[in-house]
């Protein structure tokens, strides 16, 4: 379920339904310290159930069923917890996450990650996105298989990937105008067997060929200054919000500051 705070209305969190979110004034790393310190998000609003001896839930008969199969969550399809903590940056003031995901990307998983740029004036206004190899990454000791950054001072956006180098410097395959904002937007990445699709909301951006690594290593997702602070969160403890397909394909949803990961194809 997706929760808006202050309001008495609550939006179903199916994936396939449109949102109805709002950015906070405040940012995501102020947030954060409190949150980290309490270990859970703001208090999520709940169905009330009836006091006539039958529970008014929508869902309480398939939550039933589910505490009887005795299947959880991950069991049968769906994954979802709260972002991890923000760190200390390797740039000044650029705060970062490094998200470890249960196994290794496949061909036909798709990454879709939704947020703005977070904190930063010129030249250190920025964001930075890589796919890592491993669960223990190291910034430029590690290799990336996927470096994708918005730089404002250079307004250009620049798409690559880096091998571990004396000079730490990113192999840039791709540099195009910058097209983010600092607005919310939407990246998709589709992992395909000879490269990463990437795209911006829904526009075609580029395609990135494997060099020499390539996605079946990789199990860490790097976020540096992306900020994920909206009004709205998604309550983890809710059913899967997606239907589970034996198709091997798996989409992961980073947004509302939780990630999701979601057995078949999704659009939030």
């Amino acid at each position: 379920m997706l929760v808006v705070r202050d309001h008495d209305f609550k939006i179903p969190s199916r994936c396939t339904q449109g949102r109805i979110c709002h950015w906070s004034q405040s940012t995501d790393y102020q947030d954060r310290t409190s949150a980290d310190r309490l270990g859970a998000p703001t208090p999520l609003k709940r169905y009330k159930g009836s006091h006539s001896g039958r529970s008014s839930h929508p869902n309480m008969m398939k939550l039933l069923t589910v505490l009887f199969l005795g299947l959880s969550p991950a069991a049968y399809g769906y994954q979802c917890e709260l972002l991890p903590a923000l760190k200390a940056g390797t740039y000044p003031d650029l705060l970062e996450r490094y998200i470890v995901m249960p196994k290794t990307l496949q061909v036909g998983d798709t990454i879709i990650i939704n947020g703005k740029v977070g904190n930063g004036t010129v030249p250190f206004k920025r964001f930075t996105v890589d796919f890592f190899v491993g669960t223990k990454p190291v910034y430029y000791k590690t290799v990336s298989t996927l470096h994708l950054t918005g730089q404002y001072d250079l307004n250009t956006t620049f798409i690559g990937d880096y091998q571990p180098n004396n000079k730490h410097e990113f192999r840039r395959d791709k540099a195009l105008p910058l097209v983010f904002t600092d607005d919310p937007s939407s990246v998709r990445i589709v992992v395909e067997a000879d490269g990463y699709s990437i795209y911006k909301d829904n526009v075609f951006l580029h395609k990135l060929k494997y060099l020499k690594e390539n996605y079946s290593t990789v199990q860490t997702i790097y976020l540096q200054n992306l900020e994920f602070h909206t009004e709205c969160v998604i309550d983890c403890k809710e059913e899967k919000v997606c239907p589970s397909a034996n198709t091997g394909k798996r989409t992961i949803i980073i947004g509302n500051r939780v990630v999701r990961y979601v057995d078949g194809l999704c659009s939030p």
